[in-house]
C-alpha cells in the first residue's frame, strides 16, 4: 500500500493551480485597476485637474470659468462651466465615470463619502455637515477659488480644507482634501 504522492502526481497539482491562478490573476488586477478609478478621491482629483485645464487653456480665449461642485445632498460632483448651474457632461469629462444621467448631471460617488467641516466632530457626517463645496479657476491662470457661487472669481490665499466622511454612521473621516490657491489639489488618508 503506496502512502502520499508521487513526484508526478504533486508536479501536476502544482501545474494545474498555477494555470488556475493565471487564469484569475489579470481579472483581479482588473477589478482592482476599477475599483481604484472610481474611488471618490480619483473621481475628485480627476475632475479638478480636468477643470483646472481647461480654465487654463479655453477659458483664457472665452473668459468662461470652469469649476466643480461637490454635492452633499447628492453624494457625487457636479463639473460646470460659466456657473455651478451650467452642468458639463459626460463628452466633457470622461464617460467611464458613474453619470446620473439627471438634471442637473452629475458623477455619483459610489463608496458613499460627503464633504464634511475638516474640524467636525468625528462620527457621522450629521454631526459637521459642510453642504455644496465649489471650487472654480481663474480663466488662463488656473487659479484656484473656493466658496460660494459669488466669491468663485477671486482667488483667496489657501489650503481650503475639507473632509470626506462616509455617510455609513461609525465610520472615520476617510480623506483630507486641500485645494491650494495656486490650484494644486493634495489628498490624503487619515
Amino acid at each position: 500500500m503506496r502512502q502520499g504522492f508521487t513526484l508526478v502526481e504533486m508536479l501536476v497539482v502544482i501545474m494545474i493551480m498555477m494555470m488556475v491562478m493565471a487564469m484569475l490573476l489579470p481579472a483581479l488586477a482588473m477589478m482592482q485597476k476599477k475599483a481604484d478609478l472610481y474611488s471618490t478621491e480619483n473621481v475628485i482629483r480627476l475632475v479638478h485637474n480636468t477643470q483646472r485645464s481647461y480654465a487654463m487653456q479655453v477659458g483664457l480665449a472665452s473668459g468662461t470659468i470652469y469649476g466643480y461642485t461637490i454635492r452633499a445632498d447628492r453624494k457625487g460632483i457636479q463639473p460646470w462651466d460659466g456657473t455651478p448651474s451650467t452642468s458639463m457632461t459626460s463628452a466633457d469629462i470622461g464617460k467611464q465615470m458613474f453619470w446620473n444621467g439627471g438634471s442637473p448631471d452629475y458623477i455619483t460617488f459610489t463608496d458613499n463619502f460627503q464633504p464634511v467641516s475638516s474640524t467636525g466632530a468625528p462620527g457621522p457626517p450629521a454631526s459637521a455637515p459642510l453642504g455644496d463645496y465649489s471650487i472654480a479657476f481663474v480663466p488662463g491662470a488656473g487659479f484656484a477659488c473656493v466658496g460660494t457661487t459669488a466669491a468663485l472669481t477671486t482667488p483667496w490665499t489657501g489650503p481650503a480644507t475639507f473632509s470626506l466622511r462616509s455617510t455609513r454612521s461609525g465610520y472615520r473621516t476617510a480623506s483630507t482634501v486641500e485645494v491650494f490657491q495656486t490650484g494644486m489639489i493634495n489628498i490624503y488618508a487619515k
